[in-house]
């Protein structure tokens, strides 16, 4: 007789196992070259979307004009207070290759990797509150510096809300996009 997996454990893992993913990714290629990183990233980015819409029947990546207005001056934000809270990340530095790391391929890929496939698990076996609390923690905690951690956790539960009231990640990816930007130009 074959032994059962537990599912609950399994869910666990599905759920952890792309945030674990994506954060040994980036260990491994912050110490690449700019060109190296970016081509990489698009990668990671390219597979983190066919993974999430492997199940998807409807389109997920729909706001309306005002949405998209109201999400983009959330995540301006979001990126000010940061700012103003606690300054521009050493990381941060002037380039393109930078700016398209930090500012587009970085934070798109990390919501559909938080907000689409980490999410959506814990939904299946946690009540919502838990799945967004949980879901928040897990990103601060990739962020590594206390200071990133915080300000990561604290912007990853409104990513989430924003994810669970539009039922898209387009919502999340926007905010988080925005709020990079700020922080990259101020």
């Amino acid at each position: 007789m074959t032994a059962v997996p537990n599912r609950k454990a399994l869910g666990w893992l599905y759920a952890v196992l792309p945030a674990l993913i994506l954060l040994f990714f980036r260990l491994a290629i912050r110490t690449l070259p700019p060109a190296a990183k970016i081509s990489l990233m698009c990668v990671a980015f390219i597979l983190a979307v066919l993974w999430y819409r492997r199940k998807k029947k409807t389109p997920v990546f729909r706001l309306s004009v005002l949405q998209v207005l109201l999400y983009a001056v959330a995540g301006a934000a979001c990126g000010t207070l940061s700012w103003l809270c606690f300054g521009r990340p050493a990381d941060y530095s002037a380039g393109i290759p930078a700016f398209l790391l930090l500012c587009i391929l970085g934070p798109a890929t990390e919501e559909i990797v938080y907000r689409g496939l980490v999410y959506e698990q814990f939904l299946r076996f946690l009540p919502e509150s838990g799945a967004i609390l949980l879901n928040s923690l897990l990103f601060g905690v990739a962020h590594g510096s206390p200071v990133q951690m915080v300000t990561a956790c604290i912007a990853g539960i409104l990513f989430s809300l924003a994810r669970k009231k539009t039922d898209t990640v387009l919502a999340s990816v926007l905010m988080h996009i925005v709020m990079n930007v700020m922080v990259f130009f101020l």
